[in-house]
């Protein structure tokens, strides 16, 4: 009799909480609004970077260098910024070249563009073709970091004429206006964690880009335009 009683106290309330049980899983997820805004912003970024390259590959001898290339590095908020030199913040977008095939890409995040003294300049894109292995690791850790001549690597500006010797990392710019000088790189590099893992749809991290373990469709078009 003492357990019926039990059991017949307990059923209301069981039966109180089934609306609660059921409700729970039609709730969406916190984060779904935030992840489909850095989804968005990662294929903007990956369409930008696109409208780059087919801009770079119209210059001179610069088909040769992308063959060599370990990695290019592109600058899409550069341009859309309309920032100059040494202009500060801003997003880039970075493909890099695994046993022949390219990868990628890797969304990061920058402090700085340095291009040394501008004249006149009115804005425009930015590129860095990695042409070197020890140029390439410098991306595989995702933490904070810097490619210049501070970092121990060599970087030239592009030249339609060529490089006998192109360096660690090769820098390219449609910037309006004559630059000169010998200050060139970026500085404070980041791995963007969260944009990137918006782009594939899971969390990703440098190596597993770099190595071709992952793979985002909505990136095919930048990656086919680079030559193999």
């Amino acid at each position: 009799m003492r357990r019926s009683i039990i059991l017949a106290a307990a059923i209301p309330f069981a039966i109180a909480t089934l609306p609660v049980l059921a409700a729970a899983p039609h709730q969406p997820p916190r984060y779904h609004a935030a992840h489909s805004g850095a989804r968005g912003d990662a294929l903007e970024q990956v369409s930008e970077a696109t409208a780059v390259l087919a801009r770079m590959k119209r210059e001179p001898g610069m088909q040769r260098l992308l063959r060599e290339a370990r990695g290019v590095l592109i600058f899409p908020d550069y341009g859309r910024a309309g920032l100059v030199v040494g202009g500060g913040g801003g997003s880039a977008v970075l493909m890099a070249r695994n046993h022949g095939r390219w990868t990628g890409p890797a969304l990061y995040n920058f402090g700085t563009v340095n291009i040394g003294a501008q004249a006149g300049g009115s804005g425009g894109s930015a590129a860095m073709l990695v042409m070197s292995d020890r140029a390439l690791r410098r991306f595989e850790g995702g933490d904070r970091f810097s490619v210049n001549a501070d970092a121990g690597l060599t970087i030239v500006k592009y030249s339609a004429r060529g490089h006998a010797q192109p360096g660690d990392v090769v820098l390219w710019s449609d910037l309006k206006g004559a630059y000169a000088g010998a200050t060139v790189g970026v500085t404070d590099l980041d791995f963007d964690e969260g944009e990137t893992a918006a782009l594939y749809g899971h969390r990703v991290n440098p190596r597993d880009v770099f190595s071709g373990s992952v793979h985002a469709a909505q990136a095919d078009s930048l990656i086919h335009m680079l030559p193999g």
